[in-house]
C-alpha cells in the first residue's frame, strides 16, 4: 500500500473548522428568525378564513332570526348553538375554534378562541358582539349602532402589540369578508380616530382611515396590554 503523504492524512484546520461553525450558526439563526414569522404569517391566514366564515354564517343567522339583541353572553349562545344546544341557532363558527364550555360569565355556552389564544377570563378569545350593546362588558369595543342599527363586531381580544400590530394592518388589506365599516384597535375607531366608550380623540391617531395603517396600528396596540382589535361589519352584505 503506497504510503499517504502528510497533506493527505491531515485533518481540518482551525480556519476551515470556523468557517463550518460559522455557517452552521448562521443557517441556525436564519431558521430561528423566520419560522415564528412562517407561524405568524399561518395564523393570520387561519383568522382570516374563520373571520370569513363568521361574517357569512352571522348575516345568515340574522336573517333567519330577524334581529339579536342583548349582549355577548345573548349573541354567543345563538350563534354557537349547534354546539351548545338550544333551538334556532347556528353554527357560526369554525369547529376548530370552539374551546368547549366556557366559565364565568360564559359558563352557560359553547365559546371560541382565535388561533392566537390567551385569553384568561373563561370567555373565548373570539367574539361576537351585538350593536345594540353599546358599551358590552364583555366586549366593549362592540359597534355603536349605525343609522339602520344593523352592524356587529368580531372582537379578538389578548392580543401582544406585535400581534395586534400585524393582524390590524394585514386583515384591512386582504378584506376576508365585504361589509367591513370600522376596526376598532384597543377601542379606538381607526375611521374617525375617536374612543369608543368616550368618543373623545384617541392619541396618536394623525393617520386615519382604511386599510389600517402601520402608524396607528403600533401606536394603539401599543396603549393597551393585552390588546383587542374589533372588526365591524355590517349586518346585511354589500350588493354591488
Amino acid at each position: 500500500m503506497p504510503f499517504l503523504s502528510s497533506a493527505h492524512r491531515r485533518g481540518f484546520s482551525l480556519v476551515e473548522i470556523s468557517i463550518v461553525l460559522g455557517l452552521v450558526g448562521l443557517i441556525f439563526s436564519l431558521v430561528w428568525t423566520l419560522a415564528p414569522r412562517a407561524s405568524q404569517t399561518a395564523k393570520i391566514e387561519q383568522a382570516t378564513e374563520a373571520i370569513a366564515s363568521i361574517v357569512s354564517a352571522t348575516r345568515q343567522a340574522y336573517a333567519a332570526k330577524g334581529n339579536i339583541t342583548g349582549d355577548m353572553t345573548v349573541v354567543m349562545p345563538y350563534l354557537t348553538n349547534g354546539v351548545s344546544g338550544g333551538a334556532g341557532g347556528t353554527n357560526a363558527f369554525p369547529s376548530y375554534l370552539l374551546s368547549g364550555t366556557g366559565s364565568g360569565a360564559c359558563a352557560t355556552f359553547t365559546i371560541a378562541d382565535s388561533p392566537w389564544k390567551g385569553d384568561a377570563t373563561g370567555c373565548g378569545s373570539l367574539r361576537v358582539c351585538s350593536a345594540a350593546a353599546a358599551n358590552d362588558a364583555l366586549c366593549v369595543q362592540s359597534s355603536k349602532p349605525n343609522p339602520a342599527g344593523a352592524s356587529f363586531a368580531i372582537a379578538f381580544t389578548s392580543l401582544t402589540s406585535t400581534v395586534c400590530t400585524s393582524f390590524a394592518t394585514q386583515i384591512t388589506s386582504t378584506t376576508p369578508a365585504a361589509g367591513l365599516t370600522d376596526v376598532y384597535v384597543n377601542g379606538c375607531s381607526a375611521v374617525n380616530g375617536t374612543d369608543k366608550k368616550t368618543s373623545a380623540a384617541c392619541s396618536g391617531t394623525a393617520t386615519k382611515g382604511l386599510p389600517v395603517s402601520i402608524s396607528f396600528a403600533q401606536t394603539l396596540c401599543a396603549a393597551t396590554n393585552p390588546a383587542s382589535i374589533d372588526l365591524i361589519y355590517s349586518l346585511r352584505a354589500p350588493t354591488f
